[in-house]
């Protein structure tokens, strides 16, 4: 430390900035007075270096220094105060609103200026603090798209509702990455009025605003979003195709189970999602398609591990009909899947280490639980009457 410190004085200025480095590094609580010391040194790198990594969440005095650093007449040192505060320079950050809140109102005026606004923004939104809703709204008019974009982010971490309106207007911004990042936002938000925008979104050219639009409409669950969602399944992108399915079995809407059941096709991706999504419907229309899905694919497969099959084994499981564990049955041992027994296996509380042979094993002793009463028929229909 006492070489440290004498680095500290040194003439020569990249001495200094390996001293504050070195400190940094070391980060122990003796270090922070000269750290702090060195947010005096008449190098912007070495103040800049020096407060960039202050511990101002847990030693007041830091987070007075970076506080004061904050109105430097430099943005630089600026930009780098407000990054000390991000709750990602700290491991398992937690604090209490009432001590987010004074460095947050400290980064507030930061937005006002174009040199420091985007920075402002990304710390701003990790904070979390509501008071930056509104001045980040308006920071959105900034002719940057990327500024904007940073700012649009940010709204959406603070999931406050009272801004959606001023969001809603940036799905329509010329630079596709702001309209990218205004669907996800929006999702975050989960405010019902932003649908019909969302809505509209599943038209945007960039397939990937698309495809983030699919995803904020299944995050807020609104049920106008089903039949456009549905419409999404026929995108020319599978990334989009894929995404509609995952929201439509996140909003729940029974429409979606033909719809989601014509995309379980072989060694087609969205057929894991449409798997997915009709596992989280839960509706017994279901069976017969995933049935068929799983034993085509059981078919086709090379070897390995399948997770499209996985995915359709816990979708039958999810449903939670008997229909459901004949059908696993049926595919564990005609289709020989071990996706299907695994499942199987964990639904019904038994192990099938031995293969098909098991489940044929445990199916003959069970299977009077899950197959209905065959009614009777002829003359012993006639005896019982």
């Amino acid at each position: 430390m006492p070489a440290l410190a004498r680095a500290l004085k040194a003439d020569d200025p990249l001495l200094r900035v390996n001293a504050v480095y070195v400190l940094s590094g070391i980060g122990t609580a003796a270090t922070v007075a000269p750290r702090i010391q060195a947010l005096s040194d008449n190098s912007a790198r070495v103040r800049a270096l020096a407060v960039r990594w202050l511990p101002v969440w847990s030693d007041d005095k830091a987070r007075s220094a970076a506080l004061g650093v904050l109105k430097d007449a430099d943005p630089y040192l600026r930009r780098e105060a407000a990054g000390a505060f991000s709750p990602r320079r700290v491991d398992n950050f937690k604090a209490a609103n009432w001590e987010i809140n004074k460095p947050a109102e400290a980064i507030l005026p930061l937005l006002e200026d174009p040199d420091t606004r985007e920075a402002a923004a990304d710390v701003l939104g990790d904070l979390g603090s509501n008071c930056a809703a509104r001045p980040l709204v308006k920071a959105l008019a900034d002719d940057r798209s990327l500024v904007r974009a940073a700012c649009v982010e940010a709204i959406g971490k603070l999931r406050d509702k009272q801004v959606t309106a001023g969001v809603l207007p940036m799905l329509q911004d010329p630079e596709a990455s702001v309209r990218r990042t205004a669907a996800t936002a929006l999702g975050e938000l989960a405010d019902l009025r932003a649908t019909p925008a969302l809505v509209g979104a599943l038209s945007d050219p960039k397939y990937y605003v698309r495809r983030d639009a699919a995803v904020a409409l299944g995050q807020i669950g609104d049920r106008r979003a089903v039949e456009p969602l549905i419409k999404a399944l026929d995108d020319p992108e599978e990334h989009v195709r894929s995404t509609a399915a995952l929201s439509l079995g996140q909003i729940g809407d029974p429409r979606a189970v033909e719809p989601l059941s014509r995309l379980l096709k072989p060694k087609h991706r969205q057929a894991r999602s449409a798997a997915r999504a009709l596992g989280q419907l839960g509706d017994p229309r279901a069976i017969e398609p995933l049935t068929r899905y799983l034993m085509e694919e059981s078919k086709s497969k090379i070897a390995g591990f399948s997770d499209a099959l996985a995915d359709a084994a816990e979708a039958l499981a999810r449903i939670r009909h008997p229909d459901a564990v004949v059908a696993l049955v049926q595919v564990a041992t005609d289709g020989n899947s071990f996706e299907a027994r695994r499942t199987l296996g964990k639904l019904v509380g038994a192990s099938f280490g031995g293969g098909a042979k098991d489940v044929e094993s445990w199916w003959r002793a069970n299977r009077v639980l899950y197959l209905p009463d065959v009614p009777a028929q002829g003359k012993e229909a006639e005896e019982k009457h």
